[in-house]
């Protein structure tokens, strides 16, 4: 919060939360941590059974966060991308929202490097996506057009 100066600051944050429930990420997520959950739970089972040696459930665990972490970064790429369209729909001026990321990733520079951004994309790459953005939704804006984010396949 310390970061954001007014409303539309705040608002680009929540839309893009608004985002992820809309798109039904946070399900995604829950399905894809359970299923990499399975495969460690067997792991698991299948030591104890072959070597005789208890893994206190190390495997499930480990499954558990890697398979969270199945197309987390698309999610977030997305969850930018549908938040542009919510805040642009709500009236919003969404010129400098790629700003709040920028902020963000100022504020946080290990971001900037891909390696650290295991769950979100690198603080440039989702720059200039959400400029991209921005003037796809502007075009539409000046055509008439719906204000509807394209499916991406």
């Amino acid at each position: 919060m310390r970061l954001f100066h007014n409303e539309t600051e705040l608002a680009a944050i929540i839309s893009h939360e608004l985002a992820h429930n809309i798109r039904g990420h946070i399900k995604m997520k829950k399905k894809n941590s359970l299923l990499g959950g399975i495969f460690g739970f067997l792991l698991d089972m299948m030591i104890a059974a072959k070597y005789g040696l208890n893994t206190g459930g190390e495997y499930t665990k480990i499954g558990m966060a890697k398979g969270g972490m199945v197309y987390s970064i698309d999610m977030e790429k997305e969850a930018d991308y549908v938040g542009l369209y919510i805040l642009a729909l709500s009236g919003y001026d969404i010129e400098e929202v790629p700003n709040v990321f920028r902020k963000l990733g100022a504020a946080h520079p290990k971001n900037i490097e891909a390696k650290y951004a295991t769950s979100h994309p690198s603080t440039p790459e989702r720059f200039i996506a959400m400029e991209k953005t921005v003037e796809e939704i502007k075009e539409k804006m000046e055509k008439g057009l719906p204000l509807l984010p394209e499916e991406k396949q």
